[in-house]
């Protein structure tokens, strides 16, 4: 699992994710989930969920990168003199450009859940502040077409894109909620969110998976900034769960979730945000 949580401000937008990427049977702990893009009359931060890689023997080197090939196609002269009327209009573009690419360089599609590529927005279109998700699933093996999908907000302001809803439920039980005024406040949320999910990676299994550096973005109106990159967390702090599923609160100590390196090349192969 990744961890992808998105923060509204009056000033703005906060975009957080963890670094953490899969490649094969190793991982490495600075992959950069977040990126920028803008059109006309949008500024927007996005991240990218599941599978970031897909077999395609047609293309050279034998894979189907999709963030590279979403990056590229977000600096089309098209898309960019484009005028979007909100931001699910845009996710959906995007989300079409991606499943066109998928059903052509990678037909066969047989992932479990937790692969399945998404996309989380935050931005601004025409000034007005919105956030959006887009999903492509599939069934039989074959993909479906690209749907938005649920990312609503907790009354303080904060929504996941991606990531364990136990972590929020925590926090709200622990009191560390709060509704942000500043563009500082919200990446202190965000990153608190993060930072609660990589310590307790080994804990539970919602947080499995969920680690490395923790990259933090705003985007305003007036353009997109990065707050944190490169930045590991290593705090100690206790927090206060109730498990839902257990009926029960549990206490415990979080600690610093130890920075490991890819063993052997990182460079090809299937890599996933988990």
């Amino acid at each position: 699992m990744t961890a992808i949580v998105a923060v509204h401000t009056p000033e703005g937008y906060i975009l957080a994710a963890d670094g953490r990427q899969i490649h094969g049977a190793s991982f490495d702990d600075e992959a950069v989930k977040i990126y920028h893009s803008s059109t006309r009359n949008s500024e927007v931060a996005w991240a990218c969920y599941g599978l970031v890689s897909y077999p395609a023997p047609a293309l050279n080197g034998g894979y189907l990168d999709a963030v590279e090939s979403l990056q590229a196609v977000t600096k089309d002269k098209n898309l960019v003199e484009h005028d979007f009327s909100s931001l699910e209009e845009y996710a959906m573009k995007l989300g079409e450009f991606l499943h066109f690419a998928l059903v052509n360089y990678s037909p066969v599609a047989c992932y479990r859940e937790e692969y399945y590529p998404g996309i989380v927005f935050v931005g601004n279109v025409n000034g007005k502040p919105e956030r959006a998700k887009v999903e492509i699933r599939h069934s039989g093996c074959q993909w479906l077409n690209p749907c938005l999908a649920n990312f609503s907000a907790h009354p303080c302001g904060l929504a996941i894109g991606y990531g364990p809803e136990m972590v929020l439920q925590g926090m709200e039980n622990s009191e560390m909620l709060y509704t942000p005024k500043s563009l500082d406040d919200g990446e202190k949320l965000a990153e608190s969110y993060i930072e609660i999910c990589i310590a307790n990676n080994q804990k539970f299994d919602e947080c499995k998976g969920i680690g490395g550096d923790i990259h933090i973005a705003a985007v305003t109106p007036s353009g997109f900034e990065w707050k944190k990159k490169w930045f590991l967390a290593r705090k100690w702090k206790s927090v206060r769960f109730t498990r839902l599923s257990e009926k029960q609160r549990i206490r415990f100590s979080w600690r610093p979730a130890a920075a490991l390196s890819a063993a052997g090349s990182s460079g090809f192969g299937i890599r996933v945000h988990v």
